[in-house]
């Protein structure tokens, strides 16, 4: 007796070897399934390196400060391709948002001004220690001061690119140079005739408003200087807003005296006194 196969079942048959053959295959492995690149981190900026004090130069002197500006986060590829093949396109740069760079801004001061001060970035940032720059001169306003340090990091991995910016800020203080206040202060009484009152008007920086001036004289046969009269420092806007003044009054001198002013401290300025000076009859 002959057996003849259904059509149906030939092909069930056909169909079921077929599929065997395509089982045959092993299971997927890690190996060839694709992994998605890492996402950017962006962690930290921090300023180092600044002193919270700093004091001006000499008369007519610059000086240049430098502080370091500290990033961590996804390493730099310095442009919009990835060049050390981490999958990621990144890049950091020293401005904010409004493509506004790294300023210091006068919080305080007792200076009838005080302009904000210039920052200079390096040509590249990137991740790890990175040295900024700021000048000073003698006749930067004595105060409190803030730097603001924005970086931004630009993710170029995908179109449009991912910009996060975080901004480090650090406050330090500005002090006068005494040899600078010393130099700016004067004091005259021009109209003075022995015997008669003398009026001293004492001028300093504006930045010495509130200090306390001290006038100090000795006669030709004492030892010591002896004070004479005190009075504060006031910025009077009619004459000048670049300088403090105070009057003193005394009818004690006589040519042949010597005297000298003491200027105190304020805020940011440190005492000094003027030099020694001899009267003499005009």
């Amino acid at each position: 007796m002959r057996l003849h196969l259904r059509p149906t079942a030939a092909l069930a048959a056909a169909a079921l070897a077929l599929g065997t053959g395509l089982v045959a295959a092993g299971p997927a492995t890690a190996e060839n399934l694709s992994t998605p690149s890492a996402a950017a981190t962006f962690d930290s900026v921090s300023i180092t390196g600044l002193k919270n004090k700093i004091t001006v130069p000499k008369y007519g002197k610059y000086r240049t400060v430098s502080f370091t500006a500290n990033i961590t986060g996804t390493a730099s590829d310095g442009g919009t391709t990835d060049v050390n093949g981490d999958g990621l396109s990144i890049d950091y740069k020293a401005y904010d948002a409004d493509f506004y760079g790294p300023k210091i801004v006068n919080l305080k001061t007792k200076a009838s001004s005080a302009s904000d001060i210039f920052v200079t970035a390096p040509q590249t940032v990137t991740t790890g220690a990175n040295t900024f720059t700021f000048r000073i001169s003698y006749s930067t306003a004595p105060g409190l001061y803030e730097v603001r340090l924005p970086i931004t990091q630009n993710d170029w991995t995908t179109s449009p690119r991912v910009s996060t910016t975080k901004t480090a800020t650090f406050r330090f203080k500005i002090f006068a140079n005494k040899t600078v206040s010393k130099k700016m202060t004067s004091a005259s009484a021009p109209s003075w005739r022995p015997g008669a009152t003398a009026k001293f008007t004492v001028r300093a920086p504006a930045y010495q408003k509130g200090a306390k001036v001290t006038m100090f004289y000795k006669t030709a046969k004492a030892k010591k200087f002896t004070k004479v009269v005190a009075g504060k420092l006031k910025v009077k806007p009619k004459k000048s807003t670049y300088s403090s003044i105070v009057v003193l009054k005394t009818k004690k001198l006589r040519p042949g005296h010597k005297i000298y002013f003491t200027i105190g401290k304020t805020t940011w300025a440190p005492k000094y006194q003027t030099k020694k000076t001899k009267i003499v009859r005009l």
